[in-house]
């Protein structure tokens, strides 16, 4: 059963403290429980909270503001940590494997700050919420160690509001694996400042975002996918921007039979709705530039450029426009701009930009790396 059980209609203002809670999974029976009797396969937790026994009477009110702070809950059959009811806080504990979830809060509002999570063995989620709104995942150190195995490192449940996941650090180590990164699927969610990193760059993990109006900002991703494919079909925005992604993307998930990607406007198709939002992912890559005092462009036209890229490149001009330096090195006249960019519409709104207060330098003569091959001839 449960190691420490809270249990009881109205029960709260608990704080459990300097601890050492050892589920001991590998010496103990599995002890499933009865699927079809609510939560009592969730009857093998480290700490759990919840209002009533699972075959015992109702409970008109939640258990609440519980505390757990400063503990050390590992190896148990299903939550290391499973507290329903609002104003918990889950605070500086040292957190290990777990059938289910290490740290779970069900209903929420709640807080799950400053825990150090290391996953050595079998783990489905590190930090998650059930059905809860209004959590803040904050501060929180992720490792997935040799031999870990983690399903999922941070995640919202389907229908639920309101989730900040802020400055938590997610490595996978050499060894270790790691599916899902982060698995939002609430709405109103905030991913910021959060550093996630993962050993291999052949097995990168993924941040999948499956609901709208979220914020993905300011993180730091090594080796990782950024995978959106909104499956609630609110046509709500997710933005994203100001990331750094070093061998890392963001991919847009085809529409599948169970989830249907919409369009822009009802009159947009949705390959249309792809080319366009694929545009908005390459503008991403340039936001940095709008903090750059001068920008330069060397070599402009010796490659011919795709649409995406002559897209991309239009972008960069238009945000420099009246606002950022620029300069251009090209051995293209500007009436062959249009070989190299394939779109005179697309070519002539570029040149009407960097031409308005432009200075045109003409450097003729001979190539100055012709030159000084020439030096080194006569001084051999």
């Amino acid at each position: 059963m449960n190691v420490i059980r809270i249990i009881g209609s109205g029960v709260g203002q608990i704080t459990i403290r300097d601890l050492c809670v050892d589920a001991n999974r590998e010496q103990n029976c599995e002890g499933a429980g009865d699927p079809n009797i609510s939560h009592d396969r969730f009857e093998f937790c480290g700490i759990k909270a919840f209002r009533q026994a699972p075959r015992g009477p109702g409970a008109a009110e939640d258990t609440h503001d519980i505390t757990i702070r400063n503990c050390i809950v590992k190896d148990a059959h299903r939550l290391g940590i499973m507290l329903e009811g609002p104003n918990m806080r889950v605070l500086d504990n040292f957190l290990g494997n777990a059938g289910s979830d290490s740290v779970e809060i069900l209903t929420g509002p709640g807080i799950i700050r400053g825990n150090i999570v290391e996953i050595t063995d079998q783990t489905h989620v590190a930090i998650g919420s059930d059905r809860a709104n209004s959590i803040i995942m904050a501060d929180n150190i992720v490792r997935v160690k040799r031999g870990g195995r983690l399903d999922i490192g941070f995640r919202s449940w389907a229908g639920s509001k309101r989730h900040v996941i802020a400055n938590n650090v997610l490595t996978v180590e050499d060894g270790g694996s790691c599916s899902l990164a982060m698995d939002i699927r609430g709405t109103e969610t905030t991913i910021t400042a959060n550093n996630i990193h993962t050993f291999d760059p052949a097995k990168p993990t993924r941040l999948r975002i499956t609901a709208g109006n979220a914020v993905v900002s300011a993180n730091v991703l090594e080796h990782a996918l950024i995978e959106v494919e909104d499956q609630t079909g609110a046509n709500q925005p997710i933005m994203i921007e100001a990331n750094v992604l070093q061998n890392a993307q963001i991919v847009l998930r085809r529409e599948t039979s169970s989830s249907r990607l919409q369009p822009g406007n009802g009159s947009e198709t949705h390959d249309a709705w792809k080319r366009r939002w694929q545009r908005l992912v390459a503008s991403i890559r340039v936001l940095q530039f709008d903090r750059q005092d001068l920008i330069l462009l060397d070599e402009l036209g010796y490659v011919p450029f795709s649409k995406a890229g002559a897209e991309l490149l239009f972008d960069v001009v238009g945000r420099a426009y009246e606002r950022t330096s620029l300069i251009v090195t090209t051995n293209l006249p500007f009436e062959q701009w249009t070989e190299v960019l394939g779109s005179e519409r697309l070519t002539g709104a570029l040149l009407d930009r960097l031409t308005h207060r432009v200075h045109i330098l003409e450097a003729n003569g001979l190539s100055y790396r012709l030159q000084d091959a020439k030096r080194r001839l006569k001084r051999k």
